[in-house]
């Protein structure tokens, strides 16, 4: 899979800067020409180019020999790279195999808070390898009352309550089952947990005797994040 990006891959840097733009044109061109997967330059750089110090790039290569010639080059044309830019020019690269072996969340904001600039992996297949795997359980509620709802969705979800001492009130929040296990809320009845804190969940939803579906999902750190969002 590829996208176009014409226009992305230097909009991060103002038209009032050509030098800089011509000197990171070059690297991008011998990028492709080297056969990276994938090149992302993200960081400070890519939200304000003239106050930052550096240009980051993080880049992906198919394997242990490519790494090499692309870190060889790097290094290379380091000097002329800043020269031409006036920023300090920072760089990583990892093979495909080393991308399961990196922090998730960390990699994942890198990729997508970059801008894809060389490379013929679009950097969403790559954010897909990062994927890890959870469990959606949805609750059949189809013959509770309200009341009983109300109570599954407290057990679940918690709540926030309110508690008077003295003249002075405070606000609790209370954590529910899919809280403490690091789970997020997609509805009053259905919800994703970690697959490997899945086992426990369950277990409570069967003691309670409640009637649930569970599937297996795939949630990148970002996935995440939005559905966390959503569910506010």
């Amino acid at each position: 899979m590829y996208r176009s990006r014409a226009g992305l891959e230097l909009a991060w840097i103002p038209r009032s800067r050509p030098r800089a733009r011509a000197t990171t044109a070059n690297l991008l061109k011998m990028l492709d020409c080297l056969g990276v997967m994938c090149a992302v330059v993200h960081g400070p750089c890519v939200e304000d180019f003239e106050s930052s110090e550096t240009v980051d790039f993080f880049i992906v290569v198919n394997n242990e020999e490519k790494a090499k010639a692309v870190i060889a080059w790097m290094n290379k044309m380091t000097r002329d790279f800043e020269r031409g830019t006036g920023k300090l020019l920072n760089f990583r690269v990892v093979t495909l195999a080393e991308l399961r072996e990196l922090e998730p969340g960390e990699l994942d904001q890198t990729l997508g808070s970059g801008i894809q600039v060389a490379g013929r992996l679009d950097r969403e297949l790559v954010l897909r390898e990062l994927k890890e795997p959870h469990v959606m359980v949805t609750v059949d509620t189809t013959f509770m009352k309200v009341r009983e709802r109300l109570k599954l969705a407290k057990y679940l979800f918690g709540s926030e309550e309110v508690v008077v001492r003295g003249a002075r009130a405070y606000k609790i929040t209370r954590e529910g089952l899919v809280d403490k296990v690091g789970g997020v809320r997609l509805s009053d009845n259905s919800f994703v947990v970690p697959r490997d804190r899945a086992g426990e969940v369950l277990k409570a939803l069967d003691e309670k005797g409640l009637r649930y579906f569970a599937r297996e999902v795939f949630l990148s750190q970002r996935d995440l994040r939005q559905l966390r969002t959503r569910s506010r």
